[in-house]
């Protein structure tokens, strides 16, 4: 996915290898606040969206009938460089400011991840059974396994459904 700062923007569609125009978005906290992109395992895409003033981030998720934003805020401050990281039916919210926050699409609920690290911009890759982060900054935080190079290395399993 493609996403400009005006609401707009492009997903590629791997099925039938071409680029589709999303709907635009409304954003409520205004759209020159940073957003992270990701697409669940529905297919769902999701866009994080965040106040330049408060930090404060919404979720906002595209289905059949269009954009809709989860009633909830999220739990910890969105900036530049969080990272929003899908990993099957969850999203996972990476920042440097705090522990990750954890969004159940289904149940639409968010939850804070109290073992994991605060990360800076990390890559994310779901594995189908596990969310793999790595090259992030870790920002001082001793909980994740740091490398010799600073950077931050770990896996997060969701919870089973139950």
């Amino acid at each position: 996915m493609v996403w400009q700062n005006d609401g707009t923007g492009l997903a590629f569609d791997p099925a039938v290898a071409s680029w589709r125009v999303l709907p635009p978005l409304d954003v409520p906290l205004g759209p020159d606040g940073p957003f992270s992109l990701a697409a669940t395992a529905g297919g769902e895409l999701a866009v994080l969206a965040a106040d330049p003033v408060t930090g404060q981030g919404r979720l906002a998720l595209l289905g059949d009938d269009g954009w809709r934003w989860d009633a909830e805020t999220l739990p910890l401050p969105v900036g530049d460089e969080t990272t929003l990281a899908s990993a099957g039916d969850w999203l996972v919210v990476l920042s440097p400011v705090g522990s990750p926050a954890v969004y159940h699409v289904p149940s639409g609920r968010w939850d804070q991840d109290a073992d994991g690290p605060a990360v800076q911009a990390p890559n994310t890759v779901w594995t189908e059974d596990q969310l793999v982060v790595w090259g992030g900054v870790d920002p001082g935080l001793t909980s994740a396994a740091v490398g010799s190079d600073g950077t931050t290395d770990m896996v997060w399993t969701p919870p089973v459904a139950g």
